[in-house]
């Protein structure tokens, strides 16, 4: 299911935003569970599902046992409740959200202006090819017997300077296409009616929710 990811932003920032303001409680666990709702419904695998809560429960246990030893038993269980909860929700809206097509969408709004959107879309799209760039080197240092960790600044320095290159390239061939702030844009990026529908659907979930928390119903 595709849903505009200005949709999902707010949904996540709302479920965050309370976790922050009332901690691990059963109001949060009802967010929680609305979440993940919204994660697997969006398409989250099982599989991601699980790696997520291995790697958010390894972070949080660390809290836990500075909290234990220097603070005490109760502020630990609370501050591990609250950091799964943060982190698990953080990790997986980065991961359910089309970053790119929220950029288009602020940029063809006038929101936010072509000729810093397009920037932020190469420092993403570098991402991937820094990691083939760092394969390459760590293959040729290997080759040449160079994997010792001494030898580890010796391999960074060619991939700042492939960084460098690629960075140049890019600014270079942007001014050579003439990119400006007055571009059209070809596709429409606006909400649709279901966007408005999921989005409602779920603010109309909350008010419940939280009435049921403030007459001490849950």
């Amino acid at each position: 299911m595709k849903i505009h990811p200005l949709v999902l932003v707010l949904i996540f920032l709302i479920n965050i935003f309370f976790v922050l303001i009332k901690g691990p409680c059963l109001l949060t666990a009802l967010i929680f569970a609305t979440h993940l709702f919204v994660c697997f419904i969006l398409g989250f695998k099982v599989k991601t599902f699980f790696k997520l809560i291995f790697l958010v429960t390894f972070f949080s246990l660390s809290l836990f046992i500075l909290n234990y030893f220097y603070v005490s038993l109760d502020m630990a269980v609370f501050n591990f409740q609250r950091a799964f909860l943060l982190t698990y929700i953080s990790i997986s809206s980065s991961l359910l959200i089309d970053f790119e097509w929220l950029l288009l969408f602020l940029m063809s709004k006038k929101i936010l202006s072509p000729s810093k959107g397009y920037p932020i879309f190469a420092a993403i799209n570098s991402i991937e090819k820094l990691k083939e760039e760092k394969r390459r080197l760590d293959f040729l240092a290997k080759m040449r017997g160079l994997n010792h960790f001494r030898y580890f600044f010796y391999r960074l320095m060619p991939l700042f300077v492939f960084s460098l290159r690629h960075s140049q390239r890019v600014a270079m061939a942007m001014v050579a296409r003439g990119l400006n702030d007055q571009k059209v844009f070809y596709f429409d990026y606006h909400l649709k009616k279901k966007d408005y529908f999921f989005g409602l659907s779920f603010l109309l979930v909350y008010p419940v929710f939280f009435t049921l928390y403030f007459a001490k119903i849950i």
